[in-house]
């Protein structure tokens, strides 16, 4: 090889080494920003991502990835940073953080309110109306004959309808199938833009209704800890 050919291989190997170099960083720094949040479908669907935008004003530079899942999180193959489910359900390992509050009470669309006329309905009514029920195995959440029970009324059944998705139940609730159970967490913007009503003044409150969990005994990140602290200051107590 002549000495310009040396010259010409040495400058191209310096140039695909500072690219690569440049990529290496690029992606470190990519993530060192991304936090992998776990969270049931629900609270994924209908809470956190409508107010994942507030995060984002509030850290620019983070990349939220917002992992939606129906299984306990000792199902969670990936490594999160963070996860998010009821309290009670299984976690295995994995270390509690903190615990949110939330409130549940029944809900239905403002039309079929309104069907029932001008006559007031009783919390009593429910036990003889159409209950909307999300079934799952296993049932790791409050059902309408435990929340019903809280007010000494025995659930009738007999025009029930039952799911097992939480976001088809909640959609047949707006479509005016009946009466859900709603979480104030996952129905608080659908009562704002008025797709849902609360019927009734009842409810009951979970002071530990959701749990928060990090990956085992994983050190948090910077960009995670930044997660942390909106979670709390956002949605705590």
């Amino acid at each position: 090889m002549t000495a310009a050919g040396v010259e010409f291989r040495d400058a191209v190997r310096a140039a695909l080494l500072g690219i690569a170099s440049q990529a290496e960083d690029l992606k470190k720094g990519r993530e060192s920003s991304e936090v992998v949040l776990v969270a049931q479908l629900c609270e994924a669907f209908y809470w956190l991502t409508p107010n994942i935008p507030a995060l984002h004003r509030k850290y620019p530079d983070m990349e939220v990835r917002l992992n939606a899942s129906t299984q306990p999180i000792t199902a969670t193959a990936e490594k999160f940073d963070i996860a998010i489910q009821t309290s009670g359900r299984a976690s295995g390992d994995h270390t509690r953080l903190f615990t949110l509050s939330d409130d549940i009470y029944p809900v239905c669309s403002p039309r079929y309110l309104a069907s029932f006329g001008s006559t007031p309905l009783v919390l009593a009514d429910l036990a003889n109306l159409p209950l909307l029920h999300h079934v799952a195995v296993p049932q790791d959440w409050s059902t309408w004959n435990d929340w019903l029970l809280e007010f000494g009324i025995k659930a009738g059944g007999s025009k029930d309808k039952l799911f097992d998705s939480y976001p088809v139940m909640m959609q047949a609730c707006v479509e005016g199938f009946g009466f859900a159970l709603g979480w104030r967490r996952t129905t608080e913007k659908m009562l704002a833009s008025g797709d849902l009503v609360r019927p009734f003044a009842e409810s009951t409150h979970l002071p530990e209704a959701l749990s928060v969990y990090k990956w085992r005994d994983a050190n948090l990140r910077p960009a995670a800890r930044q997660l942390l602290d909106w979670l709390k200051s956002s949605f705590g107590d």
